[in-house]
C-alpha cells in the first residue's frame, strides 16, 4: 500500500506502508496514527484530513 503526504504547497512525504496480517485497515492504522502523532507534536498543523 502506498502513501503520500502532503500540505497546501505539496508533498511532505511518501513511502510504502507493508499489510499486518494481510490487512489493508490494520496496515494504515499502523501507519497513519504514528504519521499524524508526527505532525501534531511539530505543531506546524492544526487540522487533518485523511482520505483513503
Amino acid at each position: 500500500m502506498h502513501r503520500t503526504v502532503r500540505d497546501a504547497n505539496g508533498l511532505l512525504g511518501s513511502g510504502n506502508a507493508p499489510l499486518v496480517n494481510d490487512c489493508a485497515c490494520c496496515a494504515l492504522r499502523e501507519d497513519l496514527v504514528p504519521e499524524l502523532l508526527r505532525l501534531a507534536e511539530e505543531g506546524r498543523y492544526r487540522p487533518a484530513v485523511v482520505t483513503l
